[in-house]
């Protein structure tokens, strides 16, 4: 006899597909949104330089922007979770 093992929602652990297709989304999202930030921030300070500089510092801001983006949602919702659970 099997026994499936009871998981509480506080203990799931989210590692689906849908959570993974959910998170994909989100960051093609985030992707989007701050290459946007990027390339109008990058337009007004360093202007007419050539591309190939501009682009891949575009690109590589683009990427740190969701990896900071991520890193204050994880502290924020860890806070949460422990204020709540105090």
């Amino acid at each position: 006899m099997i026994f499936k093992p009871k998981t509480s929602r506080r203990h799931r652990t989210h590692l689906g597909c849908g959570f993974a297709g959910f998170v994909m989304l989100v960051v093609i999202a985030l992707m989007t949104f701050n290459a946007m930030i990027a390339s109008s921030f990058f337009r007004f300070t360093l202007g007419s330089i050539d591309s190939r500089i501009v682009d891949p510092l575009k690109f590589i801001s683009t990427v740190l922007l969701v990896f900071f983006e991520y890193w204050l949602f994880d502290r924020l919702t860890r806070r949460w979770l422990q204020r709540k659970s105090d």
